[in-house]
């Protein structure tokens, strides 16, 4: 099929500038089942392109953020640990790949853990109160390791949790 661009709408612009276009091209088939014409739609997309790349820009400051940070972050949900930056891995002796959740109490040395649950269940609720405090964590071996954690309520997806920084 040939495109007659001598028909297409010529733009004079001050400046050069890009558009992201999403085309799409219906064929027109005649009575032989040849292509005699078509149809073509062009929508303008570059809002969305700069809105996807500020977005992934964004994710990737955080994730450089969250992933050399000197502190162990852990985020707790449900009595588990559903997220935890590389420094929190290596603060209680698991592998980066083992991300099946732990219950967060399996890292507390038993004499903090009344504690530690008690401010945890605290924060949940709502209540405002000291958020830093020194506990003591386990490691997978069973060493410990005196830590100051700064906890506060947060939202992950959608539900109650805390945020734990661990230094």
């Amino acid at each position: 099929l040939k495109y007659d661009t001598s028909q297409l709408k010529h733009l004079d612009l001050e400046r050069q500038a890009y558009v992201f276009l999403d085309v799409t091209i219906f064929p027109i088939i005649d009575s032989n089942g040849k292509v005699s014409n078509a149809v073509i739609q062009h929508i303008d997309i570059t809002a969305r392109k700069a809105a996807e790349e500020a977005l992934s820009k964004s994710e990737d400051r955080y994730r450089t953020l969250v992933d050399n940070a000197a502190e162990g972050i852990f985020v707790i949900q449900n009595g588990k640990v559903v997220f935890a930056n590389p420094k929190a891995f290596i603060m209680v002796d698991y592998r980066l790949d083992e991300r099946e959740p732990k219950y967060f109490v399996d890292f507390i040395h038993p004499e903090d853990r009344a504690m530690v649950i008690e401010r945890h269940l605290r924060r949940l609720s709502g209540e405002e109160f000291e958020e830093t405090y020194t506990v003591r964590l386990i490691d997978r071996q069973g060493n410990i390791r005196w830590v100051r954690i700064t906890s506060a309520g947060i939202n992950w997806e959608n539900s109650p949790a805390t945020l734990t920084l661990a230094t």
